[in-house]
């Protein structure tokens, strides 16, 4: 798998995410964000069953890394992708609340509801596969596959979100994407 691509596929994707969020709001980047899951998932499926198993889990890997540069500096991302910086750019001085000065707040408080709701999202899709999984199984549970699965990340190194996709594949192989 070329990660470069990989890496440059991703960053595609928030060169339009962001936009997406900055003018149309959550539903918006919602909308770009299931576009590109479609378009991936296409992709993954024209593929070779392991190819298309790896295209998937480096463009989650991939996401996971710009999420989480995202949330560490997302001025410095966006200026590094070339993207508008938007409500994270640095703001005026304001002296009181006017209304410039709560716009700027709400607009904030947009972003990080945005995220927060998209790491949401991911979360629950990741638990009903293992609690899918586990049914699967028979003789684990969700939690047991949950909990095995963080305790490797922090062990090996890997992303929680791949150590919980290989435990889901090691409870129940049929359910390798």
């Amino acid at each position: 798998m070329d990660r470069q691509k990989i890496t440059g596929i991703v960053e595609d994707y928030y060169r339009s995410f962001i936009p997406a969020m900055q003018m149309g709001g959550p539903e918006a980047a919602l909308g770009v964000s299931q576009r590109f899951d479609e378009r991936m998932e296409q992709a993954a499926s024209q593929m070779e069953p392991l190819d298309g198993a790896a295209f998937r889990q480096a463009l989650d890997a991939e996401r996971e890394r710009l999420l989480q540069e995202y949330q560490t500096d997302p001025v410095g991302l966006k200026k590094r992708l070339g993207v508008a910086l938007g409500i994270d750019g640095p703001a005026t001085p304001v002296k009181s609340r006017s209304k410039r000065g709560r716009n700027i707040i709400v607009g904030a408080l947009v972003v990080i509801v945005a995220v927060l709701f998209l790491a949401q999202q991911s979360h629950d899709a990741e638990r009903k596969r293992l609690e899918a999984a586990a049914a699967c199984n028979g003789s684990v549970t969700a939690d047991q596959l949950e909990a095995a699965a963080d305790n490797a990340a922090a062990n090996s190194g890997e992303s929680v979100s791949e150590a919980r996709e290989s435990a889901i594949v090691l409870a129940c192989p049929a359910m390798a994407r």
